[in-house]
């Protein structure tokens, strides 16, 4: 009896490390599509200081902590949070400036960036318990809170089907939904840890497929159907705090994880690639806080090195 049951764990144990294998492969050989000399950075920005000559200009310069990032045509709108800036870099001409200076209309520091059909943009301010929304040359235009229901924002999409916003509030674990003029109508999930609850949040995303929410709790990702039902969760498995969702223009979602520094490719339910891994060197990371896919290229944010890193998506 002993020998039989020692045998049988051999064999269950042949076949889950068999199909580990396999899976291993198959999102190494995705992975391949994602080739390091074909990783580019977005380092150098133009700001107001003093130049060599000790003179008031423009000074070109690094980006120093970038947290956020959003684009449309080529044009990135990134947040950095040591300079407290909003800046506009053209990925065409390679220029990048500020147009808004955060510490003047924020609460604190800015968790995420939202742009909407290339008209404005939204900006999570947990600390400010708002979501400011900017023009495309960083003015002001609108406060946006709920003050019974919206504490502490941290993550923005929008129902492009519904044409709502959706914020997700670290605090109350709970998504708060406006309208595109600002006003509060709704709120979404509760707080727990069942299908369909949320707890402690860190992203979310809106799809064709549905809206993805990733929480750090359990480093678990659920997607809710169109009926604001669950739906489903996604296999994540090892993933410790996924930090931001971007899907391709075949409806694939990258998932970054913080703490791996590694982004997870899902076709569906599958996962079919695995991507990055701390380091400095192009295609690694450290913190990554935030992406975006504009026109094929996914955009991310890698925060502790001080640049943004891209690459052509999978299709």
């Amino acid at each position: 009896m002993v020998v039989f049951l020692s045998a049988c764990a051999q064999f269950k144990s042949g076949n889950v490390t068999a199909t580990i294998e396999s899976r291993i492969a198959t999102a190494n050989e995705q992975s391949r599509q994602f080739p390091v000399n074909e990783w580019r950075e977005i380092r150098q920005v133009f700001h107001e200081g003093n130049t060599i000559l000790g003179r008031a200009g423009t000074v070109r310069d690094n980006l120093s902590r970038p947290v956020a990032v959003a684009a449309s045509a080529g044009v990135l709108y990134i947040v950095d949070a040591d300079r407290h800036e909003l800046i506009r870099y053209d990925s065409i001409t390679g220029e990048g400036r500020a147009i808004t200076d955060l510490s003047r209309i924020a609460g604190g520091e800015i968790s995420d960036i939202y742009l909407y059909n290339n008209e404005f943009l939204l900006l999570a301010d947990p600390q400010g318990q708002q979501v400011l929304k900017v023009d495309l040359q960083g003015r002001l235009m609108q406060v946006l809170d709920a003050p019974s229901n919206l504490i502490a924002p941290i993550s923005i999409s929008v129902d492009l089907r519904r044409h709502e916003i959706l914020v997700a509030d670290g605090s109350y674990d709970d998504i708060v939904v406006f309208t595109l003029d600002g006003e509060p109508i709704a709120t979404l999930g509760e707080r727990g840890m069942e299908n369909g609850q949320f707890r402690t949040m860190t992203a979310l995303a809106w799809s064709d497929q549905g809206l993805y929410v990733a929480m750090r709790t359990g480093g678990r990702v659920q997607v809710i159907d169109a009926n604001d039902q669950f739906e489903r969760r996604l296999d994540t498995e090892g993933m410790i705090f996924p930090s931001a969702i971007v899907f391709d223009r075949k409806g694939r979602a990258y998932i970054s994880d913080l703490m791996s520094n590694n982004i997870r490719v899902y076709d569906g339910d599958e996962q079919i690639a695995v991507l990055g891994g701390t380091g400095v060197a192009p295609g690694r990371f450290q913190r990554i806080t935030d992406m975006w896919i504009d026109q094929g290229i996914l955009y991310v944010v890698d925060s502790l090195n001080g640049r943004i890193q891209s690459h052509r998506t999978l299709d």
